[in-house]
């Protein structure tokens, strides 16, 4: 009986160790994000689909030609909401890998001694986390206000019709909408993040 005791407590000492270990891998985080990431690329084929079809409806009323078009999803860009949820968990991912390689390169430990994360914001907020982590200076007024609208995404709007608490007019707007921009946004500071990381030695 004792023994299989020892061996039960070794079995989970041996995983905390594990787990730590994996914690405090940048690369791991980085993985994370990118497969999120991709999750969100295939949403985006069927957007960017919608708005093509949206210019050439737009094109065809100024041109004064008559538009039929029942497919209501055209306008409604259905796939957006979950979009914007994957991508903005895949820049959490990608901020929370820069801190790890900072920490792991001064010595610092990622989790405590029971294995719970240290030194990461836990509420979603994607820009005070992009602060905290990689400077103030770093990202420009428009990446920062893109994460604001993101961490709409990952709080609620990309999984409920609204927020626990209310939200003002202009969250909820910025979370409703959707720019033909918003790939190439997201792209652009994941690589700004990736590059940043990769940066540190």
């Amino acid at each position: 009986m004792g023994t299989d005791l020892n061996d039960t407590i070794a079995t989970q000492t041996g995983d905390l160790a594990d787990y730590r270990s994996f914690a405090s891998d940048s690369t791991v985080w980085l993985q994370a994000g990118k497969r999120l990431l991709a999750t969100a690329d295939l949403l985006w084929v069927s957007i960017a689909e919608k708005f093509e079809r949206l210019n050439a409806i737009s094109e065809s009323i100024q041109a004064g030609r008559e538009v039929v078009d029942d497919d209501l999803e055209t306008w409604e860009l259905t796939e957006a909401p979950a979009f914007r949820l994957l991508a903005g968990y895949a820049i959490e991912n990608f901020i929370k890998a820069v801190h790890v390689r900072k920490a792991s390169l001064r010595g610092e430990a990622i989790t405590t001694a029971d294995g719970e994360l240290v030194g990461l914001r836990q509420d979603h907020d994607l820009e005070q986390l992009a602060r905290q982590v990689l400077g103030d200076s770093t990202l420009s007024g428009s990446e920062l206000f893109f994460l604001k609208i993101l961490t709409l995404a990952v709080r609620w709007a990309g999984r409920y019709p609204t927020g626990i608490k209310r939200p003002s007019r202009i969250d909820f707007m910025r979370a409703s909408g959707t720019g033909s921009a918003d790939s190439k946004q997201v792209h652009e500071l994941a690589d700004r993040i990736l590059q940043i990381h990769d940066s540190l030695k």
